[in-house]
């Protein structure tokens, strides 16, 4: 009996001690990008007047006090343009004695331009957690009613309560005064701002807020999922870029038929489609085949029917995608005779326009000319000749020629 009640015993704590799990980012290394202690009056946080009618905002002896005199809440940001989503963040924040019984404090984290995106870190006067996407304002936290969780970790009003918030590559781990409490992934924001949160009818200290970038040495790299994308969208089109420039290396050079050549691509991606869906229907066949068959006779005989149909089909279309494959082999073997032989003509043709003819071509209608003789042409030299004047040597001709005095350049 003691052994029964000592199972059951353990079996209950099992269901309701809850179940630690361990933080995502470890061995970090920091830089400080923002830090702020309250301890001279700045520009961080924003200062209001203790008669605004809905917030009052204002440095303390050494701490940022808040307080939110309507039902609304509101979200009070530091003054810096915040870091990636690599960060690690140190607050120390208070949740003052109020009536109201809603009252609540928190820290933003990533938070996106107009409100659009971002995370909220709220605690209550309950020591409750629970943590929105203010993009959607969907509950992370979704473990219990309306996502607000429990922890020995927090501590109650009027009490400092240490938050730490690490996060890398989208994994976010939750600490409440040193203890860790909790984690949760969400790779939606890059990069965003950081600050404060308070509830309607709120009243909270911060004693200071602190943001340091974070790395882990010796992490592998990332992986991101769009820049993939991307990168095989570039990867594609210089892989078509360089199936052109083969193509027309291979059928032509500047007088090349270029919508052959893209005919010519269209049917090699007709054909790699059709090749992958013959695998496929491959795949198919082999399942078929290999199934077991049914134990009942009838049930055998019904479904024996069916997979033959099914595998008749199946072959059928392989059949038909074969022969789709082999005729546009065909296409693409005529489409390259079809250019060689455009390529070829071109060429004859350059090489007869350059080519000079045998004998010179006379003009249209002129008389017809024989080339003379030998004989003919020796008399015909020295018929010239006797014709021509004679030139004498330039001593034997009675030309006056003056001599040039130096410095001088006649001509």
């Amino acid at each position: 009996m003691k052994k029964i009640i000592s199972i059951s015993i353990f079996l209950l704590s099992l269901i309701c001690l809850p179940s630690y799990a361990q933080p995502y980012v470890t061995g970090e290394t920091t830089t400080k990008v923002f830090s702020e202690d309250f301890s001279d009056l700045s520009k961080s946080f924003p200062v209001t007047s203790s008669k605004d009618p809905k917030f009052w905002g204002t440095y303390g002896d050494g701490y940022y006090f808040m307080e939110r005199k309507i039902e609304r809440p509101r979200v009070v940001l530091a003054n810096f343009d915040g870091t990636s989503k690599d960060f690690y963040l140190k607050t120390k924040i208070q949740l003052g004695p109020v009536k109201s019984k809603s009252s609540t404090v928190g820290v933003l984290f990533l938070t996106q331009p107009g409100g659009k995106g971002g995370f909220l870190l709220e605690i209550n006067k309950k020591r409750h957690f629970r943590i929105k996407d203010i993009g959607n304002n969907n509950i992370i936290t979704t473990q219990t009613e309306g996502g607000w969780m429990k922890t020995k970790s927090i501590f109650g009003v009027r009490q400092n309560n240490k938050v730490e918030i690490k996060a890398f590559r989208g994994k976010f781990d939750i600490y409440f005064n040193n203890e860790y409490v909790y984690s949760f992934i969400n790779k939606t924001y890059k990069k965003g701002a950081f600050g404060a949160y308070i509830g309607g009818f709120s009243e909270a200290k911060i004693s200071y807020f602190n943001v340091y970038s974070l790395e882990v040495p010796n992490a592998p790299k990332e992986i991101d999922s769009e820049n993939i994308i991307e990168e095989m969208a570039i990867l594609k089109s210089e892989n078509d870029s360089l199936r052109t420039i083969v193509l027309t290396a291979k059928y032509g050079g500047e007088n090349s038929d270029k919508a052959a050549i893209s005919a010519i691509k269209i049917l090699e991606d007709q054909i790699k489609s059709s090749r992958s869906e013959n695998l496929n229907l491959k795949k198919l066949l082999a399942e078929y085949e290999s199934m077991d068959p049914p134990i009942d006779s009838e049930e055998s005989e019904k479904e024996s029917t069916e997979t033959v149909s099914k595998i008749n089909s199946l072959i059928n279309e392989r059949d038909s995608l074969n022969n789709r494959c082999e005729v546009l082999e065909k296409k693409i073997e005529f489409m390259g005779t079809h250019i060689e032989e455009v390529k070829s003509n071109e060429t004859q043709k350059k090489v007869e326009e350059i080519k000079e003819p045998a004998n010179p071509s006379s003009p249209l209608g002129s008389p017809s000319t024989s080339i003379p003789s030998t004989e003919e042409a020796k008399k015909e030299v020295e018929t010239k000749e006797k014709e021509s004047p004679v030139l004498l040597p330039l001593s034997e001709q009675n030309i006056p020629v003056e001599k040039a005095t130096k410095g001088e350049f006649k001509d």
